[in-house]
């Protein structure tokens, strides 16, 4: 479950330990991703087990902060400011390879947020080896996947 935290992350989090606590079979069966608003990754492995981390591509973890760390994200525009519509520049598909074969050498999946958001898009991030795909339009991916078996 990935949560998007857009509070102060410290207090939010121990709230958010302190309801999941109620509920064992959700802490058992689920993994809470911390997104959005994070503490500083010093803080990381105070957390208990069921809650990890989204962390962000342009940064560098040390190996402690990288073990509660399930997944790199980021705004897609900090490496493009492709439309999705034309071809992606070549600069930009190396410097978005780059990036990606970072997050896949430490063995984490790649999602970018604020990123374009059509099927030629997705078929790029596919390309790319985009691991998550953030859309609005669910029923449309969901159609444009299935018909890709």
């Amino acid at each position: 479950m990935l949560i998007d935290i857009k509070t102060n992350s410290v207090n939010t989090i121990d709230q958010l330990v302190v309801l999941l606590k109620k509920y064992p079979a959700l802490i058992k069966n689920i993994s809470w991703v911390i997104t959005g608003n994070r503490p500083d990754e010093s803080l990381f492995n105070n957390y208990p087990s069921f809650i990890m981390f989204d962390g962000e591509l342009y940064k560098n973890y040390s190996a402690h902060a990288l073990n509660k760390i399930v997944m790199m994200s980021d705004n897609f525009k900090r490496y493009s400011a492709w439309n999705g519509i034309d071809n992606l520049q070549e600069t930009d598909e190396s410097v978005l390879e780059t990036i990606i074969n970072k997050a896949h050498k430490l063995h984490k999946p790649v999602r970018f947020w604020n990123a374009p958001d059509n099927e030629f898009a997705w078929k790029t991030f596919m390309h790319l080896q985009v691991d998550f795909i953030n859309t609005d339009h669910i029923n449309a991916l969901a159609n444009y996947l299935n018909a890709l078996k």
